[in-house]
């Protein structure tokens, strides 16, 4: 059986997107497209583009996107810590530099429970369940 390759359209959908994102394209080369959210990693439905057509929509299904935003408490530099969303089994689906001021914003498709950590080296903090929108988090790293 032969996978197929689509082309991934980076589209910049905002930081608080709507349930179903939706853009008509026109002018594209002949193939399959697909759209792609990059910070909640959803991929919506193929499209298949032929010569001579009008063009095509794209839609892409953001119902399970949310976001989580919030501040690592952390001794300074932060250049090494990070904020995984975490399977409970522990895989990593997510993971987000801090920056330099120690606030992250990361931001997941939650089909199955998930946990954030912040990390540095070999300290993260306590698990905390992320179920729905957060804001405001503090997550709090060992000394």
């Amino acid at each position: 059986m032969r996978r197929s390759r689509s082309k991934s359209i980076r589209s910049s959908l905002g930081a608080l997107p709507t349930l179903r994102q939706s853009r008509r394209l026109t002018g594209l080369r002949p193939g399959r497209y697909r759209l792609r959210d990059e910070l909640g990693e959803t991929i919506g439905p193929e499209c298949e583009s032929v010569a001579g057509g009008g063009g095509m929509e794209l839609t892409l299904d953001l119902s399970r996107v949310v976001g989580a935003r919030g501040l690592v408490a952390a001794s300074a530099p932060f250049t090494d810590v990070r904020v995984e969303a975490r399977r409970h089994a522990g895989t990593v689906l997510r993971r987000v530099q801090v920056r330099t001021d120690g606030a992250f914003y990361v931001r997941a498709s939650l089909g199955e429970p998930l946990v954030l950590v912040a990390t540095r080296g070999d300290a993260c903090s306590a698990p905390t369940p992320w179920t729905g929108p957060v804001e405001g988090l503090v997550l709090v790293l060992p000394q």
